[in-house]
């Protein structure tokens, strides 16, 4: 894992607490798009899996984390915008 990384996971970060609110209500607005057996997801739904916005930030977070992931800062100039890839792709390809 790269050292900023975890600077930036470090518990008990108040920018880190933000960071996650932005990435759920992130992930609820791409999942709003969202049909499933065609039904259209809603807010507080979820989608295969049980899966909820929530999930999704956690999981971005995770990845970057532990490495599934890697962080390319060309295409993705902030942390921000490299968790947002995350949740995007998961969220495309369920």
């Amino acid at each position: 894992m790269e050292d900023h990384l975890q600077e930036i996971f470090d518990p008990g970060d108040a920018e880190r607490e933000r960071l996650l609110k932005r990435l759920t209500h992130h992930a609820l607005c791409k999942m709003r798009l969202l049909w499933w057996r065609g039904a259209k997801v809603k807010k507080g739904g979820s989608v295969p899996g049980g899966y909820e916005p929530y999930d999704f930030a956690l999981d971005a977070f995770q990845k970057a984390l532990d490495g599934t992931r890697s962080w390319n800062h060309v295409k993705n100039s902030t942390l921000e915008k490299f968790l947002r890839s995350i949740i995007n792709s998961d969220i495309n390809h369920l």
